[in-house]
C-alpha cells in the first residue's frame, strides 16, 4: 500500500521534508504525525515509542497525508494516484479527544442479544 512511495518518500526523508513537515496518519479519531530525521540530527532523536492512543480502533479506510515542497508535488501526486490510502496535502484537523471517544464507542443493543439466544 505504500510502496508507489518508494524512491519519493526517500527524496524527501534525505532534504528533511518529512521533518519539516511531517506525514500524518488518519484514520477516525486516530491522527499521528510521522517525522523522518536523515543524518547527524538522528542521533539526538529521542523516539516516542508509547503505544498510539486509538491505534487499536484503527479500520482499513486510514489515509497518510504528505504535504511536500512544492517542487515535488507531482512525485508525490504520481505516487498517491497509484493508492486510495496516500493523499498529497494537509491532513484534516485534530478533533478534540472527547469528540473521539464518542466517535469509537459502541453501543450493546441487550434485547437483541436476548433474542439471538431464545428469550423472549
Amino acid at each position: 500500500m505504500l510502496a508507489p512511495l518508494d524512491g519519493v518518500v526517500c527524496a524527501l526523508i534525505a532534504a528533511g521534508h518529512l521533518d519539516a513537515r511531517p506525514a500524518t496518519l488518519v484514520d477516525g479519531g486516530l491522527h499521528v504525525d510521522l517525522r523522518f530525521v536523515s543524518g547527524d540530527p538522528s542521533f539526538g532523536v529521542e523516539e516516542n515509542l508509547a503505544p498510539v492512543p486509538g491505534g487499536a480502533t484503527a479500520t482499513v479506510d486510514w489515509r497518510l497525508y504528505i504535504n511536500p515542497p512544492t517542487h515535488m508535488a507531482a512525485a508525490v501526486d504520481a505516487a498517491c494516484a497509484a493508492s486510495v490510502h496516500l493523499v498529497r496535502g494537509e491532513a484534516p484537523a485534530v478533533i478534540d479527544s472527547e469528540s473521539a471517544a464518542r466517535a469509537v464507542q459502541w453501543e450493546i443493543d441487550a434485547d437483541s442479544l436476548r433474542r439471538i439466544n431464545g428469550a423472549p
